[in-house]
């Protein structure tokens, strides 16, 4: 089979790229198995900060590197950045000339967040989605913890004036909300790993089918357990982006009921969010708080051998996000035997049964979110427990042989649908 891929990072090619990007691991661990089975002929295609379109070949597979702007000087940056454009109609055709170049049997979109998926109804093979989360959805929830007049009130001027930042996103987001409803509408196949992503389906899509195939973690996470070190002060760990669904105006009500109350003597680290980020301001502002003084320590980005050292010095995963599909973070937490806590918000409730493999709590809540850490802390063999009935879980769903039989069922599934509807 020949397969293309259009992801959202450049996966096994970063580093012929020289780029330094922790992103997108499962995409790179996937590549990787799926390359090894040698039944696929593999061709990658992504947006890249290039001029013109690349094409190169490492190890039989064939990487496409498509630029992803028309604006050529600052000022045209500018203007896109104004105008509050997306990806321009232009991309499309060089996602057809890809295709065309590369003549596959069939294409796998990885994520709805770009505009790959609007190929659809112009190739003469099937294309299937594989859904990462959804635009739609997180526009909902985009001032699920901050008010848009908050986020007004308090973003920088430089941010307002040069048409970047959190307010801007979300004008952003809107558009691509609207491009991925029409996404769902054009597409036939669809991949998803969740109870929320089916749901989703089945109301955006006129005519779906749907296959269930849980995702690759990053090969690392899969030989080591965490040991429940413990320390002085309880750590508490999370991986976030700085995005306002993701949450951090909990943690830092959260850590500010745990100070105040001192039921527990913590610290909070925080990866993947540096403290000069403009969505830290704007929540300091708005909860009159600052995160150092509430034990809350950002790491920024960290590699993988960083995260995991640091997921085993840590006493238990936290994740308070507004939204979620089925978040990497918790599902690498779960596979080394973490104690997690996460938030009932979309797919996150297929992951982990609560009070048996973590505890889950209301989004938005400090209060129940702090009384779950307190539960947590105060009972260390039951926290062991649900982080060994995690990993249990975590060890079935990411099997690197069982992931990838599934998904080379998908494909023949496809292809095979596709051949019966041309013999009719």
């Amino acid at each position: 089979m020949r397969i293309l891929w259009f992801t959202n990072t450049p996966s096994l090619a970063a580093e012929y790229l020289k780029l330094d990007y922790q992103g997108g691991g499962w995409i790179s661990s996937l590549e990787k198995r799926i390359s090894e089975t040698g039944q696929i002929q593999l061709g990658v295609a992504f947006h890249h900060n290039c001029d013109q379109r690349q094409h190169f070949i490492i190890n039989q597979t064939h990487y496409y590197a498509i630029p992803g702007s028309d604006a050529k000087t600052q000022a045209g940056r500018v203007l896109r950045r104004w105008k509050h454009a997306i990806e321009p109609a232009s991309v499309l055709s060089d996602y057809l000339d890809v295709v065309n170049e590369f003549k596959p049997d069939l294409v796998h979109v990885f994520g709805s967040e770009q505009a790959f998926g609007m190929i659809a109804d112009q190739l003469p093979v099937p294309l299937i989605i594989q859904i990462q989360g959804n635009i739609s959805v997180c526009a909902k929830k985009w001032y699920s913890g901050l008010s848009q007049s908050e986020i007004f009130r308090h973003s920088g001027y430089k941010p307002l004036l040069r048409a970047y930042g959190v307010w801007h996103d979300y004008y952003i987001l809107l558009k691509k909300a609207e491009r991925e409803k029409e996404i769902f509408r054009k597409c036939r196949f669809f991949i998803g790993r969740t109870d929320w992503d089916r749901r989703l389906t089945k109301a955006l899509s006129d005519n779906g089918k749907y296959f269930h195939c849980d995702e690759l973690l990053r090969e690392p996470f899969h030989d080591i357990i965490w040991t429940g070190i413990g320390h002085e002060k309880y750590r508490l760990f999370s991986t976030l982006k700085p995005i306002t669904y993701k949450g951090l105006e909990t943690v830092l009500e959260t850590a500010a009921i745990l100070k105040k109350k001192n039921a527990v003597k913590f610290e909070w680290i925080i990866a993947g969010v540096d403290y000069d980020d403009e969505i830290i301001s704007i929540i300091e502002k708005v909860c009159r708080l600052k995160f150092p003084e509430q034990n809350i320590i950002f790491k920024g980005s960290l590699g993988p051998e960083s995260l995991i050292t640091s997921l085993m010095d840590s006493d238990c995963y936290v994740h308070p996000s507004h939204i979620e599909n089925s978040v990497n973070s918790v599902c690498e937490a779960m596979l080394i035997g973490m104690p997690v806590i996460a938030t009932s918000a979309g797919g996150t409730p297929s992951l982990l049964l609560d009070s048996k493999e973590g505890t889950l709590v209301q989004d938005g809540d400090p209060y129940a979110l702090a009384g779950a850490i307190i539960e947590m802390a105060e009972n260390p063999s039951t926290a062991s427990l649900l982080g060994r009935n995690a990993r249990k879980r975590a060890l079935e769903r990411h099997n690197p042989q069982k992931v990838i039989s599934d998904l080379l069922g998908i494909y023949a599934s496809v292809l095979s649908e596709k051949s019966d509807t041309r013999i009719r």
